[in-house]
């Protein structure tokens, strides 16, 4: 099993990750959800840090915290299965809610530099 993972907040958000939903219920509202995950360090090794792959330019930051070049973790269990549970804990649920499109904020400005699609409405 394999798990892509992110230091970065502000690139788990992007709707290829994290697709914003709206409520029936409150109008207007849209809404995204990601999970906070706690890795070991130790089976963090360079080779397991990786550069962002929704192929945005080398000249957009993504996030002013981390590099583009560091900001996916991809943890390979291989065939321990416990490997996971011993190394990956999701600890807590982020919730974001927004009065308008979060593609529309200023913090996600780099996804309109991105070439995905919105598929949600």
């Amino acid at each position: 099993m394999v798990v892509y993972l992110s230091p970065s907040i502000t690139y788990c958000a992007h709707y290829r990750y994290s697709k914003p939903w709206k409520n029936s219920q409150k109008p207007g509202k849209y809404y995204q959800m990601i999970f906070q995950c706690r890795v070991n360090p130790e089976v963090l090794t360079a080779d397991k840090i990786k550069s962002q792959t929704l192929r945005c330019p080398k000249y957009i930051r993504i996030d002013e915290h981390f590099a583009n070049d560091e900001i996916e973790w991809i943890i390979d269990s291989g065939d321990n299965e416990n490997f996971i549970t011993d190394n990956i804990i999701c600890y807590g649920i982020m919730i974001r809610v927004c009065d308008r499109d979060p593609y529309e904020l200023p913090e996600s400005e780099w996804w309109q530099h991105t070439p995905y699609p919105r598929d949600y409405q």
